[in-house]
């Protein structure tokens, strides 16, 4: 210590310049920000395969007409669920809890009423009134799903 220096100051001076309230808040938003931007990627990245995969499915099922409408999204929905708890859980949002059953039956649910949407969304898009392809359907509709998604996830599931 310093002669002449009072006990409670360091000896060595703060390097950095003396930061206002403002400014340290402005710094921990940005880095917030950084932080959410990060997961969103991950998420889009990992949504992207995700999605990509089981719409192939679902395009396959739809184009066969060997299924119903909503047989043919449970079993793309039932594809997706699993790869995409494992993908958003582990790679996106972190989680440390992937194998508590309070996650999975939420995870589940939130998959249960996305398979209900997409059932529903696809069936108006493609009736009479609207008139798009089974196809067209099933592909205007990942784009609500997702939005949807990723904020239960972020807000419910993996509470990030």
């Amino acid at each position: 210590m310093q002669k002449g220096t009072p006990s409670w100051q360091p000896a060595v001076p703060d390097p950095r310049p003396h930061h206002t309230v403002r400014a340290i808040r402005a710094e921990t938003a940005a880095m917030l920000r950084i932080n959410s931007t990060g997961r969103k990627r991950r998420f889009g990245a990992a949504g992207l395969i995700n999605v990509i995969a089981t719409n192939i499915l679902l395009q396959i099922l739809l184009a066969s007409h060997l299924t119903s409408i909503s047989t043919a999204t449970i079993i793309s929905q039932t594809f997706n669920g699993i790869t995409g708890y494992a993908l958003y859980g582990k790679w996106v949002f972190k989680s440390s809890n992937l194998l508590t059953w309070q996650n999975q039956a939420t995870y589940a649910l939130l998959m249960t009423c996305n398979w209900i949407l997409n059932t529903l969304g696809i069936q108006i898009l493609s009736s009479d009134g609207i008139g798009l392809s089974r196809n067209w359907a099933a592909a205007a509709m990942i784009t609500p799903l997702a939005i949807l998604s990723y904020g239960i996830q972020k807000l419910i599931i993996f509470r990030t």
